[in-house]
């Protein structure tokens, strides 16, 4: 049944005011809060998906929820701050892929502007290198750039080139329903999801610029222009470089000609986004960092945690550095393993393995943390999965883990949050139909 107008007029107007209250009022430490507003956003989100107000009145909807945490501090996430600390250390002509930030307070003998204890003390990870491409580190940079000494002003405007970004993915992303001939309001399972608002705009995750481009790459490629889709790729592994786990899929679906034209193309616009900041040390820097993060930290795993605890019966230790090695390994074989069966793809069967295997690597990762789930919400708009919009309603049980002091996880929360995903999952799979499906598979006139 389809609510009345005004009902969801009202739904849009309650989505708004639960998302500023969550964002602006609470913490993450205050975890009952936390689940009951959450909560409550994916009741009003299912039911502003059943919505018969016209597409584009949704739309200013969604948007309205988005410009409503512009000024908000981000309240579940600390990681804007090291965003903006990478920004002031380019700001003041410091290479951020060769200095971590315990170098300017512990090593460093003159005083740098904007790098001071201040900010020092509320970062995550002060002596790991930066693990942010280089397309990120300009984002960061334009940031800080204004004024390095104030941190509200540089979280304001980075939300705005997220609030940019957002705008971009929807409409890129309605382009590409069209594209495919699917409907249109698919595109509402994005744009109201409240996984996505309030860890882009309101924990200012910059997973949206990845998206963005990865979309455009797709759009274009589906068009057949295979320069500008390598640009824009290129540009999405150059914000976060979680893409790349796509280019096996590049071989089943370019000609042999094109994949010469893509990865020339790719390749320059890399090598361009990387030179100001080129030195030999860069990568060794970067991909160490990844490397100690995937031996170091665990949050948020499943398959990774069953691991785990075998590693304790037999080795009475957490073999997470033995593991956390391995893993990749593990994901790129299985990637490998399943391109290897694929003889063609159509662009929607592009779309729809990238989402199995970006699925694939968060099933066995060490840490999944919630808003890394956005960029499967938004490749599941293009088919029949709806296991994403599942977990994306789970993935807010991790917040379990910051109301206990000191921190600790609540194992119970997510071994239900991940029996609803991988059940959602299996099922999908099987039938080769999603678990709901709020619109016609067919387009529909808005």
């Amino acid at each position: 049944m389809k609510a009345k107008p005004w009902l969801s007029y009202l739904f849009i107007a309650l989505f708004c005011l639960a998302a500023v209250y969550l964002n602006y009022f609470t913490l993450r430490s205050e975890f009952t809060e936390v689940l009951v507003l959450f909560t409550g956003l994916f009741v009003l989100y299912f039911g502003i998906l059943k919505s018969n107000l016209k597409l584009r009145h949704l739309l200013i909807g969604a948007l309205l929820a988005r410009v409503c945490l512009l000024f908000s501090e981000p309240n579940l996430s600390d990681d804007v701050f090291r965003f903006i600390w990478d920004g002031r250390a380019s700001v003041n002509g410091y290479n951020p892929f060769l200095f971590t930030p315990s170098y300017f307070i512990n090593e460093i003998s003159v005083a740098v502007a904007g790098l001071n204890e201040s900010l020092y003390a509320i970062l995550n990870s002060p002596n790991y290198y930066t693990v942010y491409p280089a397309f990120s580190q300009y984002l960061f940079t334009i940031a800080a750039a204004l004024d390095v000494e104030n941190l509200s002003l540089s979280i304001f405007i980075f939300k705005l080139l997220l609030l940019l970004s957002e705008i971009t993915v929807i409409s890129i992303a309605l382009k590409l329903l069209r594209a495919l001939q699917l409907n249109e309001r698919n595109v509402l399972l994005y744009a109201f999801n409240p996984l996505v608002i309030v860890e882009i705009m309101g924990n200012a995750h910059f997973e949206t610029v990845m998206i963005c481009f990865l979309l455009l790459g797709f759009w274009a490629m589906h068009k057949q222009k295979i320069g500008l889709s390598a640009i824009m790729i290129a540009i999405s592994v150059a914000t976060k470089m979680l893409p790349l786990l796509f280019a096996p899929l590049l071989l089943r679906y370019l000609k042999a000609k094109q994949i010469l034209v893509f990865s020339v193309a790719f390749i320059m616009v890399i090598v361009i986004l990387f030179a100001p900041f080129f030195n030999s040390q860069i990568f060794t820097n970067l991909f160490s960092s990844v490397d100690l993060f995937l031996q170091s930290f665990e949050f948020n795993a499943s398959i990774y945690y069953l691991i785990r605890q075998v590693g304790y019966l037999i080795y009475d230790y957490n073999i997470i550095k033995l593991v956390g090695h391995w893993i990749p390994f593990v994901v790129v074989l299985i990637v490998l393993g399943i391109t290897a069966a694929i003889k063609k793809l159509t662009t929607a069967e592009l779309i729809k393995y990238s989402l199995l295997f970006l699925s694939i690597h968060f099933f066995f990762a060490t840490t999944v943390h919630p808003w890394y789930i956005n960029t499967l919400v938004a490749l599941s708009i293009f088919g029949f999965f709806r296991y994403p919009i599942i977990w994306s309603a789970m993935a807010i049980l991790s917040y379990s883990a910051y109301a206990n002091e000191p921190f600790s996880e609540n194992l119970t929360f997510l071994t239900i949050g991940y029996l609803c995903v991988f059940g959602a999952f299996f099922y999908e799979l099987a039938t080769k139909k999603g678990l709901f499906n709020p619109f016609p598979v067919t387009p529909q006139a808005q």
